[in-house]
């Protein structure tokens, strides 16, 4: 029969078992065994815990405490949880259970029973409910409470960046203070080689002693460490010890760039989604957010008087796709009545139901506030932003004709930088016009079509609309004839030069992650051998009209039209040519990076935002390790199936009407998605494929031989400490436990995604 020790002095063997006093009290135990300053304690084990749950008389118990108490010096003392789901490798259930400092030893009963209660109070169940925990079984560690005269945190590692440095933070008195955020405290960092620098609160001397105390239960503990200490008379005391999983912090940091929350909002992909078919890399969103959000959403409600335009939430990342808030649409469309709304702007509203834009009321004070805005910049609001587009095209050749000659000529980091700030004002400039351009060209359409509808049915006039506006010799309609023209050419390596020299520039997407047509121009060939011959007759037949007033409205509707219907897609070729030489840009950034060894790959030029861009232009540290996972997301991302993880709308972090996933619990972060591959018995395992998505009751130790060719993990049972839970983290193998039913309800080969950052796993 297996002995349930009660009570456990630190220095009791059996302390080491985390299974009896759980991961704080067994960490100490350990550190105390290879020679830690540990204050004297000792810990009721999870037996006795359990026994007090029951509230029985434990004679014995109170027995045991007593003897270890009486072995313990005079003093108050210090009574903390130590659960078996807390300080673990995967979690560390940091400040959730309740802790009890200078604790008069008669009260030390009172102490225990509050400590054990707090493993159910409100923050801890939240917590559990969050990442998915069991409830787990509690320990009581109890030790000399040390009346510390400075206290502080270290940790052996840049818990953002993941750099090989000790940050130590420090606060006067007890470190309480600082990790429940009551005080702000000193901060020190150093990195290997560097002379410890002192501060108001610790000397060089105690810095230096700090983080070699730290970095010696890195190597005792073999990983990267959270460490909590204290100092009182001079003496140093190590409090806690707890692994700093700096990886799985990484990995969490850069999948919230690419999902970042949703809160209570409603998201539409409208807008965007024509724009971006493929996850969006941090430098090209955070290039395109800023435009985008100033110019087409808040200037907009700014213009109409509303005072929530600074304060609302206008746009965020979903599966690394670009989604706005509804709300912002029921404010923009709110004026425009039913006749005169934009087909497209349907397509914003869950079920097309752009009646929803109603529900918000117009600003009292809106057609002035519009006329206010109206004459600081009439011609570019007027029916003549085409002249203001005009005057435009000629500054933006000269602008660029000189940010291209400056590229040429400078490799320094700063001046590039002051290169890509240009090119982002450019943008800013061309956006501001190209906005007004967009909505002259609906209005027009609109406007023409509502005309032709009291001659023709609703169907008729549209078509005939769409015709009017045809044949007008777009940049979009000018590549595809060089494209057919290059298809059928001669000589096609001189037509695909000549294509390039006018085309290069364009890509698939706005995100400058993505390489232009110059760069690959085997997609240009492949787009050319994709198109269908060019078919003629679409032109719409004149219409006459009797009356020669229909006539001329008729006319004049055209003549506002057309210029519109150009500008929509001129405009992208000219922005496309500020984003090919961004990326240029970005690129030769890059490069000097990577030379300087700030990147070990320029290309992780686009896995940093704007903002640490320039950070790393004017010499400060690069966040290479952040750059690296946030790479490693995208990629997944790029893999998973854009119709399971990018949904036309969004309440909070949940589609709208899409086909339900079924919720688990993620236990190794990323993404993948194949074919399943039901295994109940190591019998079926010599039937795993590479790429297969391994769906299992549990695994067993023996069964993780395949986890070498496996994408993804599903388990029925299985916690965040399980085998298969930590071998998949170390095989980098998104994993979800805690799914019901899915070796009975997922058949073999049915394709399925597995998210390991959110617990979903999603049948196809």
């Amino acid at each position: 029969m297996m002995e349930k020790p009660l009570v456990l002095s630190l220095e009791d063997p059996r302390c080491l078992d985390p299974s009896l006093v759980g991961f704080k009290a067994s960490n100490l135990a350990r550190a105390l065994k290879e020679g830690f300053p540990v204050p004297p304690g000792f810990c009721l084990t999870i037996f006795a815990s359990q026994l007090l749950r029951e509230n029985r008389e434990l004679p014995q118990l109170k027995k045991e405490i007593e003897k270890h108490l009486q072995s313990l010096p005079p003093g108050q003392l210090a009574v903390r949880s130590s659960a078996t789901v807390e300080d673990s490798s995967s979690l560390s259930f940091a400040g959730q259970a309740s802790t009890f400092l200078n604790v008069p030893p008669e009260r030390l009963d009172e102490a225990i029973t509050n400590c054990l209660a707090s493993l159910n109070n409100p923050q801890a169940l939240s917590y559990r409910t969050f990442h998915n925990l069991p409830t787990g079984e509690m320990a009581i560690l109890i030790q000399l409470m040390v009346p510390a005269e400075k206290a502080g945190v270290a940790f052996t590692r840049d818990p953002v960046t993941g750099e090989e440095v000790v940050v130590i933070e420090a606060v006067e008195g007890l470190g309480e203070a600082l990790v429940s955020g009551a005080a702000q405290p000193e901060r020190y960092q150093i990195g290997k080689g560097e002379e410890p620098q002192g501060g108001k609160i610790l000397s060089a001397q105690e810095v230096k002693e700090v983080a070699e105390m730290a970095l010696a239960l890195e190597r005792t503990f073999g990983s990267p460490q959270d460490v909590e200490w204290c100092y009182r008379e001079g003496e140093l005391f190590l409090l806690q010890s707890r692994p700093l999983t700096v990886e799985g912090s990484l990995r969490r940091k850069a999948w919230l760039f690419f999902t970042e929350p949703g809160g209570e909002e409603t998201w539409t992909s409208g807008f965007f989604n024509e724009r971006f078919s493929e996850p969006l890399s941090p430098l090209g969103w955070s290039i395109i957010k800023p435009l985008v959000e100033e110019l087409a959403f808040r200037d907009p409600l700014r213009y109409m008087g509303f005072r929530d335009a600074e304060k609302l939430r206008a746009t965020r990342l979903y599966f690394g796709r670009p989604y706005v808030n509804l709300a912002i649409f029921q404010r923009i469309y709110r004026p425009f009545p039913d006749f005169l709304l934009p087909e497209g702007a349907r397509g914003y509203f869950p079920d097309g139901n752009a009646g929803l834009r109603k529900a918000i009321p117009l600003p009292l004070l809106f057609p002035i506030s519009l006329l206010r805005y109206f004459f600081r910049d009439p011609l570019n609001w007027s029916p003549l932003n085409w002249w203001v587009w005009k005057r435009y095209t000629s500054l933006h050749r000269a602008q660029l004709q000189s940010l291209r000659s400056a590229l040429d000529s400078t490799d320094n980091p700063a001046e590039l930088w002051s290169l890509m700030e240009k090119a982002q004002a450019l943008n800013h400039r061309l956006l501001s016009i190209h906005r007004w351009s967009l909505t002259w060209a609906d209005i027009s359409y609109g406007l023409l079509k509502l005309f032709l509808r009291f001659w023709l049915k609703p169907r008729e006039a549209t078509k005939v609309a769409s015709e009017l506006l045809s044949g007008l010799g777009t940049k979009t309609a000018d590549m595809g004839q060089a494209l057919r023209e290059l298809l059928h050419s001669p000589e096609q390596e001189k037509a695909l030069r000549d294509f390039l020299r006018v085309h290069g520039h364009r890509s698939f997407s706005l995100d400058i992650y993505r390489p232009t047509f110059a760069e690959e121009p085997e997609q240009v060939l492949k787009l050319a051998s994709s198109l269908e011959p060019r078919r003629e007759s679409g032109r719409a037949k004149p219409l006459v009209f009797r009356d020669p007033f229909r006539g001329v409205l008729l006319a004049l509707l055209l003549a506002l039209a057309k210029p519109y219907a150009l500008l929509r897609e001129e405009q992208r070729f000219y922005w496309q040519e500020i984003l090919a030489f961004m990326r240029q840009t970005a690129l030769k950034i890059g490069k000097v990076l990577e030379n300087q060894g700030k990147l070990s790959d320029g290309s992780l030029v686009f896995f940093l935002t704007w903002g640490e861009l320039r950070e790393a232009c004017l010499g400060k540290p690069v966040p290479l390790p952040l750059a690296q996972a946030r790479r490693a997301v995208f990629r997944e991302l790029e893999e998973a199936d854009p119709a399971a993880v990018y949904p036309l709308f969004l309440q909070g972090d949940k589609p709208m009407g899409e086909k339900a996933a079924w919720e688990g619990i993620p236990v190794s972060p990323g993404i993948a998605s194949g074919p399943a591959k039901v295994v109940l018995t190591p019998s079926g395992l010599d039937k795993v494929q590479p790429g297969d998505i391994l769906v299992v009751r549990a695994i067993d130790p023996g069964w993780t031989v395949v986890f070498g060719k496996i994408k993804g993990l599903v388990m029925e049972v299985g916690g965040q400490l399980s085998h298969g839970a930590v071998v998949a983290r170390e095989y980098n193998i998104p994993a979800v436990t805690g799914v019901k039913g899915a070796t009975s309800n997922l058949r073999d080969g049915q394709e399925v995604i597995v998210d390991g950052y959110t617990g979903r796993v999603i049948p196809q």
